[in-house]
């Protein structure tokens, strides 16, 4: 089955974030990492953990931050009004994990993932096990405009099950948010996601360069503190001023139930059409005439073809494990029957 409900996540888009000032502040200091790390820098990892190369912070440290990211994690924590813009209130968090990203236009981009803490551990009997936790908000701060958008489907891994396998089947909504410079996107943390190729690769050539930071209740386990050489090498001064921090939408409107700043669009087309194009990691023609600085939501038809049905059939639900996840179906066109 495709899986009858469509998953209404949450998510915003915020232009203009942050003040000229903070944004200029934390640009020379996410580059100033980069620079640390492509000079051989090996960031250490906690044992037993899946996954590595993330900082933690914790949520007290919002009252002393160390650095402007910190500074800026903290800011974002005091305004309530960020996350209520996809719908969460009340919510408490133990901390921030935060990471950076710079992709060269050579490179593969980010391919299709849900984030999440990996954990192996091993029982009395000597079973080895894994545990796996998302965090509750995903958030992502574009430093640069280079590089191919991002797109958070409408689906979440159904972890309760041994093979994780993603709900529904088929997306029917997703967000593309492209990278702008201040741009900041939110969104539910348990989401698929990936990055695109550009539109146009020969005017986006460049650093695709982001900060990421993601939301917990609770602490996860392979992130570690942002170790004391760094920060004493990076020479951070900290930002007292909260005048810097301005969140606004200014230029963007609501546009669908828990998703602002998106323009909506919606398509008689259902995902299957395009799965061809998502499965290379392009954006299909669909989205090309709104150019490379809109944020898209975009809804598909939820109505599959006979043919598409059996061509789902086919692929889908014979595959086991996440093998079984549409980008790894085996399908040698997805096609719009006559």
């Amino acid at each position: 089955m495709l899986g009858g409900t469509i998953f209404a996540s949450g998510a915003a888009v915020v232009d203009h974030v942050l003040s000229e000032q903070l944004f200029q502040i934390v640009e020379e200091e996410v580059f100033r990492l980069i620079d640390i790390f492509d000079a051989g820098y090996e960031l250490p990892s906690r044992a037993n953990a899946l996954s590595s190369g993330t900082f933690w912070m914790p949520i007290e440290r919002a009252e002393e931050p160390r650095c402007a990211i910190e500074y800026v994690i903290s800011k974002m924590y005091s305004s309530g009004e960020l996350f209520q813009r996809i719908g969460v209130k009340g919510m408490h968090f133990s901390g921030v994990e935060w990471w950076f990203q710079d992709v060269s236009d050579g490179e593969q981009p980010k391919t299709f993932h849900t984030d999440c803490d990996l954990q192996t551990e091993v029982d009395r009997d000597g079973v080895l096990t894994r545990k796996r936790r998302n965090p509750s908000i995903g958030s992502v701060l574009y430093l640069s405009r280079e590089g191919g958008a991002t797109v958070a489907f409408g689906q979440r891994r159904n972890i309760s099950i041994g093979s994780a396998a993603l709900c529904p089947r088929l997306p029917q909504e997703l967000v593309v948010v492209h990278p702008r410079q201040n741009r900041l996107f939110m969104f539910d943390g348990d989401l698929f996601h990936a990055v695109m190729h550009p539109q146009h690769p020969a005017i986006m050539r460049g650093q695709r360069v982001t900060l990421l930071m993601n939301w917990w209740v609770d602490k996860p386990y392979s992130p570690v503190a942002i170790p004391k050489s760094i920060l004493t090498t990076l020479e951070l001064e900290r930002c007292s001023r909260p005048e810097t921090f301005r969140p606004s939408l200014k230029g963007t409107a609501r546009s669908a139930r828990s998703y602002h700043g998106c323009r909506k669009l919606r398509t008689r087309r259902n995902f299957f059409e395009d799965l061809n194009d998502w499965q290379a990691q392009k954006l299909p023609q669909t989205l090309g005439k709104f150019g490379h600085q809109r944020a898209v939501l975009l809804k598909y038809s939820r109505e599959l073809s006979c043919e598409m049905k059996r061509d789902f059939r086919d692929c889908g639900p014979s595959i086991e494990g996440d093998a079984s996840d549409w980008p790894q179906w085996n399908i040698s066109k997805a096609e719009n029957p006559s």
